[in-house]
Parts: C-alpha cells; structure tokens; sequence
C-alpha cells in the first residue's frame, strides 16, 4: 500500500484515498473553507485504475477539484493544532475518535484552479498531440495533420490538462467574413474518456466563438455523430451550409464525413 503522504503533495489535487470501501465517502469541513468540488469518485475499483508504482493494486479514489483563486490547505496550518478536513466512511465521524474518519497530513493542499485546466497550445506541446491523436488519424477519424499545419495555426487550438499532461484538445478554425467557424481535432485519450470531457472541450471552443462574435459553428465527423447531435445539440445539415473553402477540401478529401451545425 503506498502511504498517503506520497500521495498528498501539495503539487497535486488529485487524492488517491486506499480505503478498502468507499461507496459512503463523506468529506467533511472542520472550518469555515472556500468550496471545493468532489470532481470524481471511483468506487469498488477491481480492473480499471491500478497504481502506477503498484499495478497489482487497484484503489478506490475520490478526486477534488479547487476551482476558486486561493490554494487551499487541507491538513494542518500555522492558524491551528488539526487539520481543516477530514474523510471518512462513517456517515457522522466521532470527531474525537480518530479511528474512525483520516485527517490530511501537514502541507497537504489544492493549489488554485490548477488541477483540470484548458488552455491555449503550446509550441512545444505539438509532438505531444501529434502522438495523442496519431491513432485516430491511422482510424480515419480524424484528418491528418502535421506538425507544420498546426504551428501554423497555433493560436486555434486548445488542449485539456490534468495535473500538466495534456489529455484531449480541440481546434477553433475562423472563416473570416463568412460569420462561421469550425469545432475540430476534438479528441481525448482513450484512458480519459466517459468523463464529460469531450463535451467539455466544445463547450470551450463554443465560448470562444462567441468572444469572437461568430453566430454559428459546425463540426465534421464520421464517427461521433451520436455525441454531436446528443451530447452538444448539433443538428444535421447539408454540405451547402459550410463555407465554400472548406466545402471544396472536404469533397477533394473523399472523406465520407457527416455535418453538424449549430447556432450560438
């Protein structure tokens, strides 16, 4: 079992917790504390997320996420001799038997909006998205791309972190003076999926066409039509409605792509 002091430095915000059972997890304020969110809960793990130095060893695992403009400390400080929280699988801990709740060492914290994160593409970033959607572009689900096409649009595309490590991305691609734009290169990795964060990329890309004062959007794709028009609230359209540079390269691709559209 790997110790929890390994686990909580205050470099990350995600909280590996290695309790047998953890179905009635409680998170319980000692104090009056800025919100933090319970962004994920793993349960009853038997296959699906070993540990990396343990992979025998399979943990149940609660993430949380601070998303305010302050680090928030989570064991004990300077202002008091106990820790500000505590977890437990006791509904209602004995706050006097320790037995029965964890109290987070010292120096264990959440640094400030800082864990999950979507930001602009670094150049250095490239070879890592080239690798990450390397095999969908083998798959043909995504269009080819290299690594002089996306330094040439650098300022398009956007990826999701977690901790640092880049785990999905997507592309805003402008039509100037046709009042459109294009949601593209969305993918996230394979381990990553089923979390919401696919939706979580468009959603960006969509905020970012309405910074800009594009009224419309619209996606291409063969595979994920189920997630555009379910997921997002795409709807259906037909070749005429995109613009007509990238209608040209989609009917000189041979690319039997599927079009989305919608209104912002």
């Amino acid at each position: 079992m790997t110790p929890y002091n390994s686990l909580l430095s205050p470099a990350r915000a995600l909280i590996a917790l290695m309790f047998g059972l953890c179905l009635s997890m409680t998170l319980t304020g000692r104090a009056a504390t800025p919100a933090i969110v319970i962004n994920e809960i793993l349960a009853s793990n038997a296959t699906i997320a070993p540990l990396t130095n343990s992979p025998d060893y399979f943990p149940d695992y609660v993430e949380l996420y601070n998303s305010t403009s302050s680090n928030i400390p989570l064991g004990p400080t300077n202002s008091g001799p106990s820790g500000n929280w505590i977890l437990s699988t006791k509904k209602n801990p004995n706050p006097l038997d320790e037995s029965e709740f964890f109290r987070f060492p010292a120096g264990s914290m959440i640094p400030a909006d800082s864990y999950r994160q979507i930001r602009p593409l670094r150049e250095e970033d490239i070879p890592e998205l080239l690798g990450m959607i390397g095999r969908s572009v083998r798959r043909t689900k995504l269009v080819a791309r290299n690594y002089e096409d996306i330094e040439a649009k650098l300022g398009d595309y956007r990826v999701m972190t977690i901790d640092d490590n880049v785990v999905g991305c997507v592309a805003l691609h402008e039509y100037p003076g046709e009042n459109v734009a294009e949601v593209a290169c969305l993918y996230v990795k394979l381990n990553h999926e089923g979390r919401g964060y696919g939706v979580d990329l468009v959603h960006h890309a969509e905020a970012l066409a309405r910074e800009k004062g594009i009224p419309r959007v619209f996606a291409l794709t063969t595979r994920a039509a189920d997630f555009f028009e379910k997921r997002v609230g795409y709807s259906p359209c037909e070749p005429d409605a995109l613009p007509a540079t990238r209608r040209q390269q989609l009917e000189e691709s041979g690319r039997d792509s599927k079009i989305f559209e919608k209104r912002l």
